[in-house]
């Protein structure tokens, strides 16, 4: 009886990795999930020496295993030979990580990605110059984004081989009363690397107020990760970094909107709500966020935080409410970018990758990054396919967001022409 449980109790752990096997928590180790779970299911199948319930059982958790596996393929496929017209409109909307160039290149080609995002995985054990050369292959690639997430401190996916540079609040700390000088040195070193690569957005500065340490967020570590203690100073000391890096020819991102300062969670891992009213959040949190892209061409992440006073239901990155929010009673015109899609919030949601995207860019949110798990991208095409064919995509909010888009990196060109003209004369 006791072998019986145990059989039972196995084929139950391994039907849950089978419904996981495209979590993103499953990356690094998918097929040797997939292939321990058949194995162990199908054993327990041939062991039974007659047909009973738990010969049943494993083959249901075999048969399980097989269909998600087959279902991620088929829709690969289906992505993969969809309509070019669908490919070349959805594709405007996509910042993709990647672990293999060559994928990458091929969906480039193929009209399905115009957005990339490099990191870590990507340069590991790499020289500078064997990075300048990956960076000029994808460059030379019909691509509109190159990005990557340099923030200085903790977080500087790109160093190495670039060099490596304090966190923001370090480098104010130690300049005093000089801070605006040494600043508008640190943003002119990171863009000039940066836009020596070809990247040409950066997923900094952070702007949010510094929350709560909390030991559910050993991931995020946003507290030692923002630029000061007060609105004030992050405005500031953000505003002179991403006036600089612009003229680099290189994009800042405020993040994370609608702020991490009363948010004591980390949302890579679990769900988060901002209960904190309005009023206060306008007078404190948002100033940064709201100060600075009136000032300045930058774009803004939304974070998988539910504003609770705004939408009790979904998460700021794709609340129709919290972005009509942003465009209407901030006249914001710029880009509103995503967090991760890998994060929990929206890799384990309810609706699924595919549904969050659709309502997300029919809201209008300009770029869906999906960072980390780069499988996620076919289920998202997929879902979306299906969308433009069934006439549920917005065209007209995708023509907006391509024409903003389009508007940003004309901003970004003359940045880089009057820095030039300045440097020239003098």
């Amino acid at each position: 009886m006791w072998l019986i449980v145990f059989q039972m109790m196995i084929l139950v752990v391994a039907a849950s990795i089978s419904l996981h096997l495209y979590s993103p928590i499953l990356l690094k180790i998918h097929w040797l999930s997939f292939t321990i779970v058949s194995l162990i299911s199908l054993t327990i199948a041939l062991i039974q020496s007659r047909f009973n319930f738990l010969q049943l059982a494993a083959l249901a958790t075999l048969s399980l295993t097989i269909y998600i596996e087959a279902s991620f393929y088929y829709q690969r496929h289906v992505v993969l030979n969809s309509p070019l017209e669908v490919r070349q409109q959805l594709s405007q909307h996509i910042i993709l990580g990647f672990k293999h160039y060559n994928e990458v290149k091929q969906l480039i080609d193929d009209g399905l990605l115009k957005g990339v995002f490099l990191t870590r995985r990507n340069i590991q054990g790499l020289s500078l110059s064997q990075v300048q050369s990956l960076t000029h292959d994808l460059r030379n690639l019909p691509l509109r984004w190159l990005a990557t997430d340099q923030e200085g401190g903790l977080v500087q996916r790109l160093s190495p081989p670039l060099p490596r540079q304090q966190a923001l609040h370090k480098v104010v700390t130690q300049a005093g009363e000089e801070w605006q000088t040494v600043v508008k040195q640190y943003a002119q070193q990171q863009g000039h690397h940066l836009a020596q690569l070809g990247v040409n957005l950066n997923f900094a500065p952070v702007v949010d107020l510094p929350p709560q340490a909390t030991f559910w967020d050993q991931h995020s570590l946003i507290s030692a990760r923002v630029i000061a203690d007060d609105a004030t100073k992050i405005t500031q000391v953000g505003q002179a970094y991403s006036t600089v890096l612009l003229e680099t020819g290189v994009l800042p991102c405020l993040k994370h909107f609608p702020g991490l300062g009363d948010i004591h969670t980390d949302t890579h891992f679990f769900s988060a709500e901002l209960t904190t009213p309005i009023a206060d959040l306008q007078a404190k949190d948002w100033q940064p966020f709201q100060q600075i892209s009136q000032q300045l061409p930058v774009a803004i992440m939304l974070g998988h935080i539910k504003l609770t006073e705004l939408d009790q239901h979904y998460p700021a990155s794709f609340s129709p409410t919290v972005i009509q929010f942003l465009r209407d009673e901030w006249q914001y015109q710029g880009l509103l970018i995503t967090d991760d899609f890998s994060m929990f919030p929206i890799s384990a949601n309810r609706l699924g990758v595919g549904k969050v995207a659709l309502q997300a860019l029919n809201s209008g949110v300009d770029l869906i990054l999906i960072a980390y798990d780069y499988r996620l991208f076919y289920p998202m095409m997929y879902q979306l396919i299906r969308a433009h064919q069934d006439g549920r995509l917005d065209l007209n909010q995708l023509q907006r967001s391509q024409d903003r888009q389009q508007r940003i990196l004309g901003i970004l060109d003359n940045r880089v022409d009057e820095k030039k003209g300045l440097n020239d004369s003098s």
